[in-house]
């Protein structure tokens, strides 16, 4: 039974402003806030709201796609009116402070912090029957915060950095923090978290699909690995790779394309993923990638699969009309809406991620770092890699990077993987456009500037 963490938003429509972000957020009464949070379900449900704000159209739902992902050579947005022109702006770098799509997310994902720190600075002050609860509500808390800073800092560099409940006030004064610091901030939330959630769940229970210990385990690795801090990020991947079979330990499914069917989520190989419901207003999403009009043109990441190459399939267009899906991310619609996951965190990842840090540290022909990238490369039906194919650290590199973009494609991890490895000016003139280094993150949205002024909440260079 799917958890149904994605459905309690009650928090999040009580408590929550409709404001901006905690910049502009309606002043929230401390006596309703203190009689609310008192007892384990109200944590929970705490909780619970901040998976739903990472589920929103805002983020994953929809906002993500188009940042993350439309943004890189992958894909392209050929309808330049979509969303009242805001969404091509993303695909064209030619986005601006007042774009509409970066207020909305900007906003959802300090909902998402302003809910994860009511979690961290409450819980201590409710009695929990069951303490082991309490101890995995404060793990998912924290990593929640540390994801949604990841995503904050990748797509806008410096951010405010606010890891405890203030005041509307006390937010108008908050500056942006130096990345350095937020990745401070987000590693150790994710020790934290590390420390206190369970190494993962039963496939029965009704809890699959909240954030685990390995998890934090292989988010943290993917921070390290941005932060090119290689040797701990491998250890971090080996105590993954080298679990013990037991609730929760990942594995490489035999065949990719079970890894997405409908039918088989949450699956060994999804380590995270944000969870959907088809059915159900409020917990299903659009479909994503709709690629039956001129919003999407798959054609260039498609062209990059060889007819060999099991992956090529997952590309192919289901449904009719202008709802067409890309069948890695499609299930029948309803209505147009689906209930599909999406994918955060996979073990094709991790493997990938071990692959690239062995490499990093020292290049040995035909070594570990081969075994791994052939796991994904041979499982994908081509011919497995050896030192005669990739004679060098170099080479071993680019097949690393390469089968990143084949693996993860739609998964908006390519926009980042362009940025970190310093190829996102070179890949992006490919497909016809120009771009600046200021340009690997977003302006900061406008709306929230004019908030708290200019003086507190700056401008990233070169955006006007």
């Amino acid at each position: 039974m799917k958890i149904r963490i994605y459905i309690l938003i009650f928090l999040a429509g009580v408590f929550f402003s409709c404001g901006e972000d905690f910049l502009d957020r309606t002043p929230i009464s401390n006596t309703t806030a203190d009689s609310y949070y008192k007892t384990a379900d109200d944590m929970t449900n705490a909780v619970n709201a901040v998976y739903s704000k990472l589920a929103s159209s805002a983020q994953y739902g929809s906002n993500f796609l188009q940042l993350m992902e439309y943004r890189s050579d992958n894909i392209k947005n050929n309808n330049p009116g979509a969303g009242g022109g805001v969404l091509y702006q993303c695909e064209t770098f030619t986005d601006v402070p007042s774009n509409s799509t970066l207020s909305a997310t900007w906003s959802s994902l300090y909902e998402a912090v302003y809910a994860a720190n009511i979690v961290i600075g409450r819980i201590d002050g409710v009695t929990f029957k069951d303490e082991t609860l309490k101890k995995r509500l404060l793990g998912e808390a924290y990593f929640l915060r540390a994801l949604t800073y990841f995503n904050l800092v990748r797509l806008w560099g410096k951010v405010p950095l606010v890891l405890r409940e203030v005041s509307v006030d006390e937010s108008k004064s908050i500056k942006r923090s130096a990345v350095s610091e937020v990745y401070t901030a987000i590693e150790s939330d994710l020790n934290i978290a590390i420390e206190n959630l369970p190494s993962g769940y039963a496939s029965n229970s009704v809890d699959l699909g909240r954030a685990s210990a390995i998890a934090a385990k292989a988010l943290l690795s993917k921070v390290y690995l941005y932060e090119k801090k290689y040797t701990p990020a491998r250890i971090l991947l080996s105590e993954i790779t080298e679990a013990s079979a037991k609730d929760g330990t990942p594995l490489l499914l035999t065949a990719v394309k079970d890894v997405f069917s409908a039918s088989n989520e949450m699956n060994k190989e999804i380590i995270f993923a944000i969870r959907y419901l088809k059915g159900n207003s409020g917990t299903d999403h659009a479909n994503w990638y709709t690629s039956g009009d001129s919003d999407t043109d798959l054609s260039v990441i498609t062209a990059l699969y060889t007819s060999a190459d099991k992956r090529k399939d997952l590309m192919v267009l289901q449904g009719s009309g202008t709802n067409k899906c890309p069948s890695k991310l499609y299930e029948a619609p309803t209505g147009n809406r689906q209930g599909t996951d999406f994918p955060v965190l996979r073990y094709a990842d991790v493997l990938l991620m071990m692959a690239e840090v062995l490499n990093e540290e020292s290049y040995t022909a035909d070594g570990l770092a081969f075994t791994y990238l052939n796991a994904i490369h041979t499982r994908a039906g081509l011919t497995a890699y050896s030192s005669a194919d990739l004679a060098d650290q170099s080479a071993f590199r680019q097949a690393v990077w390469n089968e990143r973009r084949l693996e993860l494609a739609l998964e908006c991890d390519r926009w980042f993987d362009l940025v970190r490895s310093g190829q996102a000016i070179t890949a992006m003139s490919t497909v016809g456009y120009t771009i600046q280094e200021y340009q690997y993150i977003y302006p900061v949205p406008q709306k929230q500037i004019d908030i708290v002024g200019s003086d507190i909440l700056d401008q990233n260079d070169l955006y006007n």
